[in-house]
């Protein structure tokens, strides 16, 4: 589906990977229940995740793919047609534990962090992200994208919104995300406030 996707969108796509959320002890709140799968526990979860990815990055590079892992095993698949995006499309991360920092260090383009994450939280975040890097051996660093929910994150006083945005990238975000998924925002009222946003940081460049 990956693919299929970076072929019509002229590559494009982006993998966002992640663990999965939820506390187990409440199965109606658990996306992993909801979806008939069962809860696991933060290594299950991670191993899975982890062998998921190196499974498809090989089907992305190889015509002809076996894997035997822990959780996943193919035999000699075969895969075709191949993502436009060389080596293959950018993945990006959701979450804050060090095992998921550590599979960002190895695999991820950038993180997510939880929305409205506070500024100490991004700090240490990038902080621990910075040494999970080292200990692999990686030269580049993950970009840091936390997300400001629209209206209680970042607010409808247009006077306010450089501000916060200036706040993360002190503590090292490299791109912020508005995001307007996590409240019933009425269309109408989204796009005024993308439209007012945009011109907002127009002048703020200017």
């Amino acid at each position: 589906m990956l693919t299929t996707v970076d072929i019509i969108s002229g590559g494009r796509v982006i993998l966002g990977a992640g663990a999965g959320a939820g506390d187990g002890r409440s199965p109606e709140n658990n996306e992993f229940f909801r979806s008939g799968i069962g809860w696991f526990t933060p290594e299950e979860r991670i191993g899975r995740m982890r062998e998921s990815i190196d499974v498809m990055l090989r089907l992305w590079s190889e015509d002809r793919t076996s894997f035997k892992g822990k959780y996943y095993s193919i035999p000699d698949m075969p895969f075709w047609p191949k993502p436009v995006q060389k080596p293959h499309p950018p993945i990006w991360f959701g979450g804050s534990g060090d095992r998921l920092l550590s599979t960002c260090a190895k695999y991820g383009v950038g993180i997510f962090p939880f929305p409205n994450a506070s500024l100490d939280a991004l700090r240490d975040l990038n902080d621990r992200l910075k040494k999970a890097e080292e200990k692999q051996g990686r030269r580049s660093h993950a970009m840091l994208t936390p997300s400001l929910v629209y209206p209680d994150g970042i607010g409808t006083a247009s006077s306010q919104w450089p501000e916060k945005v200036e706040e993360l990238a002190n503590v090292g975000a490299s791109v912020v995300m508005i995001d307007l998924s996590h409240r019933a925002v009425p269309p109408a009222e989204a796009q005024e406030f993308l439209k007012n946003f945009a011109q907002v940081f127009l002048k703020f460049k200017e």
